[in-house]
Formats: structure tokens, C-alpha cells, sequence
């Protein structure tokens, strides 16, 4: 998801589906912090730490998948969601969340008309759809991924903050369209110009 779909989901009113509420804000968390939809729940109070003189912070917490403490970013929304829920984020199914967010997703209007390909058995499937209906609990991972890389954040910085070990099962998250990745080529080449 962009950064303009993720603000349009922080910006729902959910206040009278605490339902679809509960999921906006594990989305979210998910897609500031890079975390697995597994790892989200081990972010508490605990896992914010100061990290330097000028009032940033960072989130530590453990991952159980890879055995390690991961660190990562701690933007202002993410605070937000976190004390809303006094530090201890809901809990919620793998399965009910990939169907609610696809809920949450078309309420926020994330429904433009999409082609992913794919490989089944060596050979390539196109599916189009609405863009929500792609959605599932891996997208905040992937988001946050390739947000960053499109603002030119190193992949070893994206690395450190998301947890991945190697670039190449990094690069497998980050996604940008031919389109964008045009445009950044020749923005380079005019800078080099």
C-alpha cells in the first residue's frame, strides 16, 4: 500500500465498529513498524526505548520466527495506536484478520483495479481484481518495506529495521510499478545531467 492508502486508512472513522477498529489499528502498527502480523503483539510499553538526546525513539522487541530482538522505528502514529490500547494490542485471528482487512481496505476506497502476475507450476497467471481483494496480513510488512525504499533508504538500513538477514528475501517485499521505477531512473539521470 502507498503512503497516501495508509493515511487514508489512519484517517477512518471507526469508532462505532471497534470490530474493523481493532484491525485499522493492528494495519497500521504493521505497516509503521514493519513487524509480522505474527511479531505485532510482542510490541508493548517494554519495547520502547530512547534513542538519542533528541527525543527519538525506537522499538525493540523479540521475534520468536527468527530468534532475534529486531529494532525498528517509532513514529508518532505508532505511539498513538499503542497507548490506545495501553501498550497491549488485541489479539485476532490470522484468518478473521485476512478477511476483515479486506473489509477495512474497501471502506478506505482501496479499490483500484490491479494486475498482479504470478507462476503456478513454471507458468505465468495474471489476476485482476480490486486492489483490496489482494490484501491480506502480510501487507504492512511489505509496505513498510517499500515505502521506505522509495524515499532511498538503503536496503541494509530497511534491513536492520524490518529483520530480514539477506537482500535478496528483502528485495522479494519491496515493489514498485514500471511506472515508478521510470520515473525514479530518470529523476537519477536528470540529477546526473
Amino acid at each position: 500500500m502507498t503512503e497516501c492508502e495508509i493515511k487514508r486508512i489512519f484517517d477512518l472513522d471507526l469508532s462505532s465498529n471497534t470490530r474493523l477498529d481493532k484491525v485499522k489499528d493492528i494495519l497500521l502498527l504493521t505497516c509503521y513498524t514493519g513487524a509480522r502480523f505474527s511479531d505485532y503483539k510482542f510490541i508493548d510499553r517494554n519495547s520502547i526505548e530512547k534513542l538519542n538526546n533528541k527525543g527519538h525513539k525506537i522499538i525493540k522487541y523479540y521475534s520468536p520466527k527468527t530468534d532475534k530482538k529486531i529494532v525498528t522505528i517509532c513514529i508518532p502514529e505508532t505511539l498513538i495506536i499503542l497507548k490506545k490500547y495501553d501498550f497491549m494490542m488485541p489479539d485476532i485471528s490470522l484468518q478473521r484478520y485476512n478477511i476483515y482487512v479486506k473489509e477495512l481496505c474497501m471502506l478506505a476506497g482501496i479499490d483500484e483495479i490491479v494486475t498482479l502476475d504470478t507462476y503456478k507450476s513454471g507458468m505465468p497467471i495474471f489476476k485482476t481484481k480490486p486492489k483490496y481483494k489482494f490484501i491480506s496480513s502480510h501487507i504492512g510488512r511489505r509496505s513498510f518495506a517499500t515505502n521506505l525504499s522509495k524515499k532511498g533508504i538503503p536496503a541494509t538500513h530497511i534491513m536492520k529495521a524490518s529483520g530480514h538477514i539477506k537482500e535478496t528475501d528483502l528485495l522479494k517485499y519491496i515493489h514498485h510499478t514500471a511506472e515508478e521505477s521510470i520515473t525514479a531512473i530518470t529523476n537519477m539521470l536528470q540529477k546526473s545531467a
